[in-house]
C-alpha cells in the first residue's frame, strides 16, 4: 500500500471518529437513540462486553482478567 493511500485511509479514519464523537453527544444532548439524516441513520447504544479467557488461556491471562473484574476468582 502507497503512502498516499494510507495518509487518506488516516484521514477518513480520523474524520470518521469525529462523526462518532458528534453524534454520540448529539443523542446524550438531545435524549435520542436514533438520529436520523436526509440518507442514512443512526441508532445509538451502550452495551458492556465481559471477555473472558478460555480455557487454553495461560494462568496469568486468568489472573489479568479476574483482577479487572474485581477480583472475583474463576
Amino acid at each position: 500500500m502507497t503512502a498516499e493511500l494510507k495518509s487518506e485511509i488516516a484521514s477518513l479514519d480520523q474524520q470518521r471518529d469525529e462523526i462518532v464523537e458528534a453524534l454520540l453527544a448529539y443523542a446524550k444532548r438531545e435524549g435520542v437513540t436514533t438520529v436520523v439524516g436526509s440518507e442514512k441513520e443512526a441508532r445509538i447504544s451502550e452495551r458492556v462486553d465481559v471477555l473472558l479467557p478460555r480455557k487454553t488461556a495461560g494462568p496469568g491471562e486468568v489472573k489479568e482478567k479476574a483482577a479487572l473484574l474485581g477480583g472475583l476468582a474463576l
